[in-house]
């Protein structure tokens, strides 16, 4: 292959001289027009002889050439008889079994002899313990087909060539994970089974040579303890028959029209509040539904109401199955955190932040994050520096869907909430001169800048992190949303309830006095301190995790988290391995 990538070389060489001997001759036809013939082609023939020369050591090494394609064509021949030969081998050991990645196995298979890999059994309950819990987490529907036909399987190499064809899809998918994880770990998946990286099969075809199969699989595993915990609870927690995966996702009211009236109706009647006579096949909320709807609410402490909001479909939707498939998408989550030594951690759904300084608490505070239309986005962080007394310049969406109805209501909003009006030449318009009534935010020509303090939609403190959605966390004048259970209110950004005690913790490593943040906030002047110490800041979504052996689960307020359908797996089997 050299060889002739060499010859190729020359080639291209003597072409190139060519084009400059042609450009000579050109050049030299141009510059001395007056000389004779002869003289001229003096100039030119020392070029021709190069290109001679070139020429002749082409033609020199041409044998050779040929002589390594027709090697390299037998070569390529052989090779392509060993892959055939390996496929029909694995297919004849498979017995009609499919399997999503035939030619990888084959390769595989024929490099080990057609030995069984997973003969470290400790191995193989390492990859199924991680590999059920994904399986459950409904990220791969595939994941879930090629567990069933392991669970079903006796036969010693075609159940081994299984384990590898599952573990190649998980292996691809823990490698891409962290890049994808916002489209496969929140609503509907996407995910598609595909082959690990070359390197990542060379690693694991070196890990078998080497004995080394166990350490490489336990390697997969998250270390966060909360992930440990949570993957824990539900291997213990398999039953043999994993039953219905049935579950309502939305807020149902009397009189309403929605598919997941027919989920409510099931589970209704799977808990005796609903006679088995009724029919689930309807899809209004009527009469009969709402009586079991109330007698199911007064049976569990709920407010009876009729009304299906997050409290009673926390409650309705808790069973085994359905905890098992919630744990199991919430550990992938979980998986991708670090362990709480250092930062600031907030966690969408539960409205809570959490500051940790060397692995202790020193933090806890609610927060406000963003309404189901504009919500908080799942993202890591730093720190960059603190605000005092921030402006707000509003962002278009707030324009057009909070401001602008508010001003054609009453012009005078705008004064009232600090608001200043700026145009293109940095020129401040009087509100009551614009035709607010035709005015959108598409063909709005104006900034609106909110002046710190007072009304301030920042409050106090903005606290700055690079992000592509411009999300920060910040200080808010209206305290009392923090009292209401349901805190999904704001545009996106965290609104931080103790942002003056985070505000002073994080100044006051930089060297700022409480005298000081204090002199600022009165002077009403912004004021802004680079952080020397970059806290990392986990925005993160989970609804349910495990901690000293106790679940606890949280309504899913922007319906992230899915359910698996039932799969033909042979869940007795699996826990014989598992445990």
């Amino acid at each position: 292959m050299f060889k002739k990538n060499k010859i190729s070389n020359l080639y291209c060489l003597a072409g190139l001289i060519f084009s400059v001997s042609v450009f000579a001759e050109q050049t030299a036809t141009e510059t001395v027009a007056g000389q004779t013939t002869e003289t001229l082609l003096q100039t030119v023939n020392p070029t021709q002889q190069v290109v001679a020369e070139a020429v002749q050591t082409v033609e020199a090494v041409q044998p050779e050439v040929d002589v390594n394609i027709a090697e390299s064509a037998v070569v390529d021949e052989a090779q392509i008889a060993a892959a055939l030969q390996a496929q029909q081998k694995l297919q004849q050991l498979l017995a009609g079994t499919p399997v999503q990645f035939e030619a990888a196995l084959a390769d595989l298979y024929a490099a080990n002899e057609f030995a069984p890999i997973w003969t470290d059994k400790t191995a193989e309950k390492a990859f199924l313990q991680q590999y059920v819990v994904w399986v459950l987490s409904g990220v791969s529907a595939i994941s879930a087909e090629q567990l069933a036909l392991i669970s079903r399987t006796d036969g010693v190499m075609q159940r081994d060539i299984l384990l590898s064809d599952a573990f190649l899809n998980y292996l691809h998918y823990q490698e891409n994970l962290k890049k994808y994880s916002t489209k496969w770990l929140y609503g509907n998946s996407g995910y598609k089974a595909a082959l690990p990286s070359q390197l990542g099969l060379e690693n694991w075809k070196k890990a078998i040579t080497d004995g080394r199969l166990a350490a490489f699989v336990q390697h997969l595993a998250p270390t966060n303890k909360q992930y440990q915990q949570t993957a824990d609870k539900v291997l213990v927690s398999l039953p043999d028959n994993m039953g219905s995966s049935v579950t309502v996702n939305e807020t149902l009211k009397p009189g309403v029209r929605s598919a997941d009236v027919k989920n409510l109706a099931i589970l209704l009647q799977s808990k005796g509040f609903l006679s088995a006579d009724y029919s689930a096949n309807d899809d209004i909320y009527g009469d009969e539904l709402l009586a079991a709807v109330k007698g199911f609410q007064a049976k569990n402490g709920l407010t009876a109401d009729g009304i299906v909001g997050a409290g009673t479909r926390n409650v309705l939707n808790q069973n085994l199955s359905n905890n098992l498939y919630k744990l199991s998408i919430n550990a992938q989550r979980l998986g991708l955190l670090p362990n709480k030594t250092d930062g600031i951690f907030v966690n969408i759904p539960t409205y809570q932040l959490y500051y940790y300084r060397d692995g202790q608490l020193v933090l806890q505070s609610k927060v406000i994050v963003g309404k189901k239309d504009r919500q908080t986005p799942v993202m890591y962080s730093r720190l960059s520096n603190v605000v005092v007394n921030p402006p707000w310049n509003a962002p278009v969406r707030n324009i057009n869907q909070d401001i602008i109805p508010k001003v054609r209501q009453d012009p005078s909003y705008i004064y009232r909430k600090g608001y200043t009006i700026i145009d293109g030449q940095g020129r401040t318009i009087d509100p009551y001169t614009i035709d607010w009534e035709n005015m959108t935010a598409k063909n709005f020509p104006y900034r609106l800048r909110q002046a710190p303090g007072g009304d301030s939609t920042l409050g106090s403190y903005k606290f700055n992190m690079p992000s592509s959605d411009a999300i920060y966390l910040h200080d808010t004048p209206s305290k009392g949303l923090f009292a209401r259970n349901d805190r999904a209110l704001s545009s996106g950004c965290v609104r931080v309830h103790k942002s003056d005690e985070l505000a002073s913790l994080l100044l006051g490593e930089n060297g700022w006095s409480a005298e000081r943040k204090n002199q600022v906030l009165a002077s009403k002047k912004t004021t802004s301190a680079n952080l020397s110490k970059r806290d990392d800041v986990y925005l993160y979504y989970v609804t349910a995790w495990v901690d000293n052996g106790k679940i606890h689960t949280v309504p899913d307020i922007y319906g992230h988290d899915k359910k698996l359908a039932k799969t033909d797996v042979n869940w007795k089997a699996i826990k014989q391995i598992l445990l």
